[in-house]
């Protein structure tokens, strides 16, 4: 006799009805766990934003990053603004943008360690860099624009 005519003998099993319960407990863990893990972030992201607030409104300006500041040691941002600042005074432009490609370096270095210090502070001064990097590097540069840029950094930079 062929296979293929053949019955299977003894009891028949029934279709398998657990597979989807199995599926809707998985999706239900999934979006508690999701449900959790955005308020969870959310809550922290609501805190993040009081603190920044609140030293907006100690500078609501938001142009002044505090001396001493609280990103850590900017010593060697100060060095390296001074540098092109003290270059343009002296009427060299090129060696004054030269020198400007420096702090870019140093400063995104230096960003995943100084950022997280005071994201406020980091962005002022980020802000303050990228006016200075644009200012020194126009196709037709302004030297009073390009040092008013640096003075205000070096200010920032406290």
């Amino acid at each position: 006799m062929s296979s293929r005519g053949r019955r299977p003998t003894g009891p028949s099993s029934p279709p398998d009805a657990g597979g989807a319960w199995q599926i809707a407990a998985v999706v239900g863990l999934l979006l508690v766990a999701g449900g959790t893990g955005y308020y969870l972030r959310m809550t922290t992201l609501a805190g993040d934003s009081s603190a920044t607030s609140t030293a907006a409104q100690s500078d609501p300006a938001g142009n002044q990053a505090s001396p001493g500041s609280s990103v850590g040691d900017l010593s060697t941002f100060r060095t390296i603004t001074q540098d092109p600042l003290d270059l343009l005074n002296a009427g060299n432009q090129s060696d004054a943008t030269t020198r400007i490609a420096d702090l870019e370096y140093e400063w995104d270095t230096a960003q995943a360690e100084l950022k997280p210090e005071d994201i406020t502070t980091w962005t002022v001064l980020d802000g303050k860099i990228d006016t200075v990097l644009r200012e020194l590097r126009a196709a037709n540069p302004n030297p009073s624009q390009e040092q008013a840029a640096l003075n205000a950094l070096l200010t920032a930079l406290g």
